[in-house]
């Protein structure tokens, strides 16, 4: 009985340093190995960190400040909604973090290659932004 109160303080100490460590404002989003590597490549560049850091769910990246803003970046499996794809990890992210921003990077979630255009007409491609068209409402929202 000791043993076991013993090792759940030991665990939820643990696990509120953890919270601690991915606290953040903005979580940037990632699916590819390339997407993971030029995001590490362009934060190095700048100055700001990419240590990894335990999660619960998967690993974190510390980018650090960036602005007012404590930045860290994950990277999901591609594909919105499996376990650990990216609808799933987001949500994770956000109740890990706290963060009030997820940005996703290089990635076009739900986008058919045949239907893919730009706001001018033509069809989408390196570089051409994209929009939200709906939002997930989290409490406090």
């Amino acid at each position: 009985m000791r043993d076991d109160l013993l090792r759940r303080g030991l665990d939820a100490a643990r696990a509120a340093r953890e919270a601690r460590a991915v606290a953040s404002d903005v979580v940037l989003v990632t699916a590819t190995p390339t997407e993971h590597k030029q995001l590490e490549r362009a934060a190095k560049e700048v100055g700001t960190g990419f240590d990894k850091l335990p999660g619960r769910y998967g690993p974190y990246y510390r980018l650090g400040f960036l602005g007012a803003n404590r930045v860290v970046s994950i990277q999901v499996s591609m594909g919105a909604f499996s376990p650990d794809g990216a609808a799933a990890r987001c949500i994770q992210a956000r109740a890990e973090t706290q963060a009030t921003t997820i940005i996703l990077i290089g990635t076009a979630f739900g986008v058919a290659r045949g239907d893919s255009t730009s706001a001018s007409g033509g069809r989408a491609g390196l570089g051409d932004g994209g929009a939200a068209r709906a939002t997930v409402a989290t409490k406090g929202e």
